[in-house]
């Protein structure tokens, strides 16, 4: 109601709805409710979610990593030398039950476990970006600031491959954006414009008592006991 989400733009039921379900999906995953306002987006029908929260469950989860970054030397105009990074690596450490202590996630070889993502696959993997197919390394985030994107994908990769159990159900935002589901996607092969669904969600409302007024009826919503008791029935 307040308009300053912009991911709840639309006929104030759609934004009320919206705020309910982003609550309701955190407390299944352990969030409070400032955590799933902030940190939980919808990307083509699915919740997703921002990378700085995924690496804290994943913390929290006893999953920790010693991070390394390699680098190359990129002459600039000035004579001067920019160190741009060319890739990450994560060694992954998980916390011994009961003790304050992380040790080293073997594989079947005995070695540490790693995780990495750099330039040589940005520069094969194709995504969405502005209604269009480009290759990962040719987007703007990454060109900029190829430390931070290549960080977040070796976070991401840790979830997905060595702690499936954290936060199941959902991907990073950014990811989520880069994939496009076929039945989204236009003939043209271009992405449908956002004010189409925009305008869709701003159909005038059913007749009769309104989503907001029906969901503010029910103190649980406001309960402060009930939002640090993520198993227990907000209806």
């Amino acid at each position: 109601m307040s308009g300053q989400f912009t991911d709840m733009r639309g006929n104030p039921d759609a934004a009320v709805a919206t705020a309910m379900v982003k609550i309701q999906l955190g407390r299944s995953w352990g969030f409070l409710a400032a955590d799933s306002i902030r940190y939980i987006y919808f990307v083509n029908g699915k919740p997703a979610l921002e990378q700085e929260i995924v690496q804290t469950k994943l913390n929290e989860a006893g999953y920790d990593w010693d991070t390394e970054f390699t680098y190359e030397d990129i002459p600039e105009k000035d004579g001067r030398v920019w160190k741009r990074c060319s890739g990450c690596t994560l060694y992954l450490t998980k916390k011994v039950p009961g003790t304050s202590l992380y040790e080293p996630m073997l594989d079947r070889h005995g070695k540490q476990i790693s995780v990495s993502f750099g330039d040589n696959e940005a520069r094969h993997a194709t995504v969405y970006a502005n209604g269009k197919q480009v290759l990962l390394s040719d987007k703007d985030t990454y060109k900029s600031w190829s430390q931070d994107m290549y960080y977040w994908r070796c976070v991401s990769r840790v979830k997905k491959y060595h702690a499936r159990n954290v936060l199941r159900g959902a991907m990073t935002r950014e990811e989520a954006y880069e994939i496009i589901p076929e039945e989204s996607v236009a003939s043209s092969g271009m992405l449908p414009s956002p004010d189409a669904a925009i305008t869709a969600s701003q159909a005038a409302p059913a007749a009769g008592p309104s989503l907001r007024d029906r969901i503010l009826k029910q103190p649980s919503f406001l309960d402060t006991d009930v939002m640090e008791e993520p198993g227990k029935d907000a209806v």
